[in-house]
């Protein structure tokens, strides 16, 4: 499975913000999917204008009832 998610997320403050979030999907036998994802945001709101400059991958988890978990990291060069 290949997801592709395209949308807007409104922050508490109203903000909001885009988000772009591909990758692909893998099922063991049980049925239980692991996630390796890639993800880009893109904000025009002042608070929120350091997202684009961010690289992130994102690990996650769908359960039997499709049910998803992921968690984004920051990519950062190490200098």
């Amino acid at each position: 499975m290949l997801p592709n998610v395209r949308g807007v997320v409104t922050t508490v403050d109203g903000a909001e913000v885009m988000l772009d979030l591909t990758g692909r999907t893998n099922f063991d036998e049980s049925g239980l999917g692991h996630q390796s994802l890639f993800a880009l945001f893109e904000a025009e709101h002042p608070s929120y204008g350091w997202l684009n400059d961010l690289i992130c991958v994102g690990d996650g988890r769908i359960g039997p009832s499709l049910t998803a978990h992921i968690d984004v990291f920051v990519c950062q060069m190490e200098e």
